[in-house]
């Protein structure tokens, strides 16, 4: 099944109950100018772990603060990193990830 916007938000009312659109389970920046990085949790040991899926979340949240250039090159050093761990480091410098798990 293909990563979408509407599976995202899915998974996400799901792992926190929210009955709310997608962005509500995000906090954070409200887009444009110096806001705070947004935060995205997930769950290392679930399919929210998967680097994907983090990266759509990361997306998704980047365009509401119409970031779109700094995601696509955050997006093309994720996707050169060298590990699971690398990668998130070089998130964690946009966005604030919280893993539910504590593994990460």
């Amino acid at each position: 099944m293909p990563l979408t916007e509407s599976l995202i938000a899915r998974i996400i009312r799901k792992s926190t109950g929210s009955r709310n659109s997608y962005p509500s389970a995000l906090s954070g920046g409200k887009g444009g100018g110096d806001t705070e990085k947004p935060t995205i949790h997930f769950s290392s040991r679930g399919t929210t772990g998967n680097i994907f899926w983090i990266l759509g979340a990361v997306r998704l949240e980047m365009q509401k603060q119409r970031r779109i250039t700094d995601y696509n090159n955050l997006r093309d050093r994720v996707t050169s990193s060298s590990s699971y761990e690398e990668a998130l480091a070089i998130i964690r410098e946009e966005i604030n990830l919280i893993d539910d798990d504590g593994e990460v």
